[in-house]
């Protein structure tokens, strides 16, 4: 069932965040290109795949776009790779950005995040190194 407030928060923060963006089919899949696009176009593409069943948490496709898009945004603004150390690290930076603006509500969100960025990429098995 979508988090409504979740799904607020997300389209807030892209926009503050990332300004503008669009979806593809044909959207970046490794880091490499995505920080070619964006830094190279000033585009930020982000995947058109969006399924209710693959991502509960999101109401409707604009929603989950705004969430790839700002997600994507954090890759290139802080390097993180496509891999589970980097995820993890952008599962981190997702935490910090929701609680400067929505408070200890974020807290409730932590599952959303590792469920679309960790278990949605490397399984339910998945865990996150320690950071730092």
């Amino acid at each position: 069932m979508p988090d409504v407030a979740f799904c607020q928060a997300c389209l807030t923060l892209a926009q503050r965040c990332v300004g503008t963006w669009e979806t593809s089919p044909d959207a970046p899949d490794d880091f490499d290109t995505l920080v070619q696009t964006y830094l190279g176009t000033g585009r930020m593409v982000v995947t058109d795949r969006w399924s209710p069943e693959d991502h509960p948490a999101f109401d409707g496709p604009e929603t989950y776009a705004a969430f790839r898009a700002w997600h994507d945004w954090l890759h290139v603004t802080y390097r993180g790779a496509f891999d589970l150390t980097g995820e993890c690290q952008m599962v981190a930076l997702h935490e910090l950005q929701l609680k400067a603006f929505v408070g200890p509500k974020a807290d409730e969100w932590s599952d959303i995040l590792r469920y679309e960025l960790i278990e949605n990429n490397f399984g339910a098995k998945a865990t996150c190194p320690p950071l730092g």
